[in-house]
Protein backbone atom coordinates (compact mmCIF):
# COMPACT_ATOMS: atom_id res chain seq x y z
CA UNK A 1 0.00 0.00 0.00
CA UNK A 2 1.19 3.79 -1.06
CA UNK A 3 2.93 5.20 2.26
CA UNK A 4 1.52 8.41 1.42
CA UNK A 5 -1.94 7.34 1.26
CA UNK A 6 -1.46 5.76 5.25
CA UNK A 7 0.35 9.05 5.97
CA UNK A 8 -2.67 11.18 4.85
CA UNK A 9 -4.98 8.23 6.85
CA UNK A 10 -3.75 9.15 9.96
CA UNK A 11 -3.29 12.88 9.27
CA UNK A 12 -7.14 12.84 9.23
CA UNK A 13 -7.74 10.32 12.35
CA UNK A 14 -5.05 12.37 14.41
CA UNK A 15 -6.81 15.99 13.69
CA UNK A 16 -10.16 14.27 13.91
CA UNK A 17 -9.31 12.60 17.53
CA UNK A 18 -7.58 16.04 18.62
CA UNK A 19 -10.86 17.93 17.11
CA UNK A 20 -12.92 15.53 19.03
CA UNK A 21 -11.54 15.58 21.90
CA UNK A 22 -12.37 19.40 22.76
CA UNK A 23 -16.37 18.86 21.41
CA UNK A 24 -16.08 16.07 24.25
CA UNK A 25 -14.15 18.05 26.45
CA UNK A 26 -17.06 20.79 26.25
CA UNK A 27 -20.66 19.12 25.34
CA UNK A 28 -20.40 15.81 27.20
CA UNK A 29 -18.29 16.32 30.49
CA UNK A 30 -18.52 20.33 30.70
CA UNK A 31 -14.61 20.32 31.45
CA UNK A 32 -14.08 23.61 29.57
CA UNK A 33 -15.98 26.57 28.56
CA UNK A 34 -16.89 27.68 24.94
CA UNK A 35 -13.66 29.96 24.67
CA UNK A 36 -11.55 27.26 25.90
CA UNK A 37 -13.46 24.68 23.36
CA UNK A 38 -13.45 26.94 20.70
CA UNK A 39 -9.51 27.35 20.93
CA UNK A 40 -8.83 23.52 21.49
CA UNK A 41 -11.20 23.07 18.20
CA UNK A 42 -9.16 25.78 16.43
CA UNK A 43 -5.79 24.29 17.41
CA UNK A 44 -6.99 20.65 15.59
CA UNK A 45 -7.62 22.81 12.58
CA UNK A 46 -4.44 24.29 12.34
CA UNK A 47 -3.15 20.84 13.18
CA UNK A 48 -5.10 19.69 9.93
CA UNK A 49 -3.81 22.30 7.62
CA UNK A 50 -0.29 21.69 8.70
CA UNK A 51 -0.41 18.35 8.16
CA UNK A 52 -2.34 18.94 4.83
CA UNK A 53 0.65 21.34 3.61
CA UNK A 54 3.08 18.66 4.83
CA UNK A 55 1.65 15.72 2.89
CA UNK A 56 0.27 18.11 0.08
CA UNK A 57 -3.35 16.82 0.82
CA UNK A 58 -6.06 19.57 -0.34
CA UNK A 59 -8.92 17.30 1.32
CA UNK A 60 -7.33 17.13 4.49
CA UNK A 61 -6.65 21.45 4.25
CA UNK A 62 -10.54 21.70 3.12
CA UNK A 63 -11.78 19.23 6.09
CA UNK A 64 -9.32 21.36 8.72
CA UNK A 65 -11.23 24.84 7.34
CA UNK A 66 -14.66 23.31 7.62
CA UNK A 67 -14.13 21.77 11.02
CA UNK A 68 -12.70 25.41 12.35
CA UNK A 69 -16.07 26.97 10.39
CA UNK A 70 -18.29 24.25 12.42
CA UNK A 71 -16.73 25.32 15.92
CA UNK A 72 -18.75 28.04 17.12
CA UNK A 73 -21.52 26.40 16.22
CA UNK A 74 -20.79 23.29 17.96
CA UNK A 75 -19.22 24.39 21.46
CA UNK A 76 -19.63 28.31 21.41
CA UNK A 77 -21.03 30.66 23.47
CA UNK A 78 -24.82 31.06 23.26
CA UNK A 79 -24.73 34.71 24.04
CA UNK A 80 -24.89 37.44 20.85
CA UNK A 81 -20.82 37.71 20.83
CA UNK A 82 -21.54 39.31 17.14
CA UNK A 83 -18.33 41.32 16.72
CA UNK A 84 -15.78 38.52 17.93
CA UNK A 85 -17.90 36.31 15.55
CA UNK A 86 -17.86 37.90 12.53
CA UNK A 87 -13.81 38.60 12.89
CA UNK A 88 -13.45 35.19 13.53
CA UNK A 89 -15.32 34.07 10.18
CA UNK A 90 -13.18 37.07 8.38
CA UNK A 91 -9.94 35.68 9.62
CA UNK A 92 -10.76 31.94 8.61
CA UNK A 93 -12.36 33.25 5.22
CA UNK A 94 -8.95 34.96 4.70
CA UNK A 95 -6.71 31.85 5.81
CA UNK A 96 -9.37 29.83 2.73
CA UNK A 97 -8.26 32.53 0.16
CA UNK A 98 -4.46 32.57 1.59
CA UNK A 99 -4.71 28.90 0.91
CA UNK A 100 -5.92 29.22 -2.74
CA UNK A 101 -3.63 31.59 -3.54
CA UNK A 102 -0.56 30.05 -2.08
CA UNK A 103 -0.77 26.30 -2.61
CA UNK A 104 -3.55 26.43 -5.21
CA UNK A 105 -6.26 24.76 -4.04
CA UNK A 106 -9.45 25.95 -4.84
CA UNK A 107 -11.37 23.80 -2.75
CA UNK A 108 -10.02 25.08 0.20
CA UNK A 109 -11.14 28.20 -0.87
CA UNK A 110 -14.93 27.12 -1.50
CA UNK A 111 -15.30 25.59 1.84
CA UNK A 112 -13.71 29.29 3.38
CA UNK A 113 -17.05 30.96 1.75
CA UNK A 114 -19.74 28.27 2.46
CA UNK A 115 -18.41 28.64 5.81
CA UNK A 116 -18.76 31.93 6.44
CA UNK A 117 -21.66 32.52 4.88
CA UNK A 118 -23.73 29.63 6.19
CA UNK A 119 -22.28 30.54 9.79
CA UNK A 120 -23.31 33.78 9.44
CA UNK A 121 -26.46 33.00 8.66
CA UNK A 122 -27.22 31.15 11.21
CA UNK A 123 -26.09 33.88 13.71
CA UNK A 124 -28.47 36.15 11.53
CA UNK A 125 -31.10 33.87 11.75
CA UNK A 126 -30.51 33.45 16.29
CA UNK A 127 -29.58 36.89 17.31
CA UNK A 128 -29.96 39.53 14.67
CA UNK A 129 -32.36 41.98 15.55
CA UNK A 130 -32.71 44.66 12.53
CA UNK A 131 -31.09 47.21 14.07
CA UNK A 132 -28.29 49.58 13.39
CA UNK A 133 -25.61 47.48 15.06
CA UNK A 134 -26.68 44.61 12.84
CA UNK A 135 -26.26 46.58 9.54
CA UNK A 136 -23.29 47.86 10.24
CA UNK A 137 -21.51 44.51 11.32
CA UNK A 138 -23.06 42.84 8.51
CA UNK A 139 -22.22 45.23 6.17
CA UNK A 140 -18.47 45.28 7.83
CA UNK A 141 -18.64 41.24 7.46
CA UNK A 142 -19.61 41.82 3.73
CA UNK A 143 -16.71 44.12 3.18
CA UNK A 144 -14.39 41.37 4.44
CA UNK A 145 -15.62 38.54 2.42
CA UNK A 146 -14.95 40.83 -0.89
CA UNK A 147 -11.17 41.86 0.59
CA UNK A 148 -9.49 38.83 -0.97
CA UNK A 149 -10.61 39.90 -4.21
CA UNK A 150 -10.30 44.16 -3.80
CA UNK A 151 -6.66 42.65 -2.83
CA UNK A 152 -5.68 40.67 -5.76
CA UNK A 153 -7.54 43.74 -7.86
CA UNK A 154 -5.07 46.66 -6.43
CA UNK A 155 -2.28 44.00 -7.17
CA UNK A 156 -3.39 43.58 -11.07
CA UNK A 157 -3.94 39.98 -10.62
CA UNK A 158 -6.52 38.19 -12.60
CA UNK A 159 -10.11 37.55 -11.30
CA UNK A 160 -12.90 35.00 -12.01
CA UNK A 161 -15.61 37.58 -13.48
CA UNK A 162 -18.16 34.81 -11.65
CA UNK A 163 -16.51 35.03 -8.47
CA UNK A 164 -16.72 38.66 -8.46
CA UNK A 165 -20.16 39.10 -9.86
CA UNK A 166 -21.92 36.74 -7.00
CA UNK A 167 -19.62 38.77 -4.61
CA UNK A 168 -20.95 42.49 -5.61
CA UNK A 169 -24.85 41.07 -6.01
CA UNK A 170 -24.35 39.28 -2.96
CA UNK A 171 -24.02 42.51 -0.91
CA UNK A 172 -26.24 45.26 -3.36
CA UNK A 173 -28.91 42.36 -1.84
CA UNK A 174 -27.98 42.53 1.40
CA UNK A 175 -27.40 45.84 1.99
CA UNK A 176 -30.69 46.82 0.03
CA UNK A 177 -32.58 44.90 2.57
CA UNK A 178 -30.89 45.51 5.30
CA UNK A 179 -31.45 49.44 4.01
CA UNK A 180 -35.29 48.78 3.78
CA UNK A 181 -35.68 47.39 6.95
CA UNK A 182 -33.74 49.03 8.93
Amino acid sequence: MNRRILYAGDAHLGSAAAYLAGVTARLAYGLVGPYTAMGMLCAASVLGQWLAKKLEHPTLASTALAGAFAAPLLVGDASDQRTLLLAYLLLLHSWSAWTERQWGWATARLVGIAGTVAVAAVWLQNHAAIDVSTYLHVSGYLVGLMLPELIAAVRGETLAKSRVTLLLAATAGVEGLLWCLT
